[in-house]
């Protein structure tokens, strides 16, 4: 109550009160004879002796120390965290904590795949990672609209729900918070949930389950409980979708506060090798799929199961004279816009992030200290986008290895066009060729 009826007349609050669980109860024990006086009474006595008691020993207790704050966040703690924690200490004189391997995300070196290879799509790589994720755990379920029967949208679950069964391959309401929200009740009862959303932009009526809860239930509860949620969605454009089918929303997710990883391939070999490892994962992943890649076939895909450590970038193509840095339908980009600069004379780098947060910053600044240049490439809105983190990021770094001021090349900031007046969005090599001339001028 707010002390007057602003929201409501006093008329509905009373049709309201006499649906009151509390009153009908106390109304149905009355009618079997017990005292309900006499109960009410004890149980808030109770109630308020153990609320006392709570109050009093949180009053005494200590403050925990800083460093267990920060490890109840995250399962496994990003170089970058490790980094701000251990700011933190110094800036407040406190000892600086060493965090144990098993505290810690260790971004190794992407391990030597062996073995059969074939030609895959993106979407049979995702398939053949949740395939396995579902058969080597029997806690891993998968639920979302058209999951199940039909598999998925864009059939990325095909062939699961005759596999695993319709308790484990969830249809559900068209209610992506609902879904989202119901990943998180699974989670703490002990299973691995898999969330599909069907496009990115749809993900932003699940944002507060999603950014407010799965991102920060391990913190809020102290580390008690794990949150090993993957909320998987398409992003980008090159599909004629109508609106919120081609939204990029990761710079949202990568900013949420708490242990959310946010992960963006670009093709079908590293989705299937970083969706694995984020299913592998007890920390919440936040897992973008380009939707303009789907039904690109690529060779040479590892058919035995492999995990891509989470936060290690990929050199996509060696060079000398500028850095780029993309991630997702991006770097398809890129490439080609590579192609047109080497036959200007221009070595052109390419670094396909592949995962967003925690990105790998180590091996940005080691090309940029090479080159001496940079461009980042994202279909996201230009402003507050990764982009600028990277940028920022770079300058506060290895800002004096640069030769000229950084560059951006992105989507304005503006709706992303839909249908047949997509093409006023999707940004083509030629705006990335410019941005690399634009840098090398100086």
């Amino acid at each position: 109550y707010d002390g007057t009826p602003v929201y409501r007349t006093r008329e509905e609050e009373g049709e309201w009160l006499e649906l009151d669980p509390l009153i009908r109860m106390r109304a149905f024990l009355a009618s079997r004879g017990m005292d309900t006086e006499g109960i009410e009474a004890e149980v808030k006595e109770k109630t308020k002796k153990a609320m006392s008691a709570a109050i009093d020993q949180l009053e005494n207790t200590p403050l925990p120390p800083r460093d267990k704050v920060y490890r109840a966040t995250q399962d496994k703690l990003s170089p970058r965290l490790i980094a701000q924690l251990h700011e933190e200490q110094r800036n407040a004189g406190e000892e600086t904590t060493p965090i144990a391997d098993e505290d810690r995300l260790i971004i190794g070196e992407e391990p030597v795949i062996e073995g059969e290879t074939a030609a895959m799509t993106l979407v049979e790589a995702l398939n053949s990672a949740l395939d396995h994720a579902m058969d080597q755990r029997e806690n891993t379920l998968i639920l979302g609209e058209d999951v199940g029967r039909e598999g998925g949208v864009f059939r990325v679950t095909a062939g699961l729900y005759e596999k695993y069964g319709r308790e484990r391959m969830l249809d559900t309401p068209l209610c992506e918070i609902g879904i989202a929200g119901a990943a998180v009740g699974m989670a703490i009862a002990g299973a691995r949930p898999v969330v599909e959303i069907e496009f990115g932009g749809f993900s932003y009526t699940s944002f507060d389950q999603i950014v407010f809860h799965i991102a920060r239930f391990p913190w809020r509860t102290f580390g008690a409980f794990k949150m090993p949620i993957v909320i998987r969605m398409p992003g980008g454009g090159g599909h004629e979708g109508y609106e919120g089918h081609s939204d990029a929303p990761e710079a949202f997710y990568a900013h949420a506060p708490g242990g959310l990883n946010v992960i963006y391939p670009s093709n079908p070999r590293d989705a299937k090798g970083l969706l694995a490892s984020a299913l592998n994962s007890d920390d919440p992943c936040v897992f973008i799929e380009p939707v303009a890649q789907y039904f690109e076939r690529q060779e040479g895909v590892p058919v035995e199961h492999y995990e891509i450590p989470i936060g290690k970038a990929r050199i996509a193509r060696d060079g000398g004279d500028v850095t780029i840095v993309a991630y997702g339908n991006a770097v398809g980009i890129a490439e080609k816009a590579a192609l047109t600069l080497e036959s200007d004379g221009v070595s052109t780098e390419i670094i396909d992030l592949r995962t967003l947060k925690p990105w790998d910053e180590e091996t940005v600044i080691d090309s940029v200290a090479k080159t001496g240049r940079l461009v980042v490439v994202h279909e996201a809105p230009v402003s507050g986008g990764l982009g600028a983190e990277i940028i920022a990021t770079v300058m506060e770094k290895a800002g004096d290895r640069l030769f000229s001021p950084p560059a951006r090349v992105a989507h304005a900031d503006m709706v992303w066009a839909p249908a047949k007046m997509e093409p006023y969005s999707m940004i083509e090599p030629s705006r990335v060729v410019d941005a690399v001339n634009t840098v090398m001028e100086d």
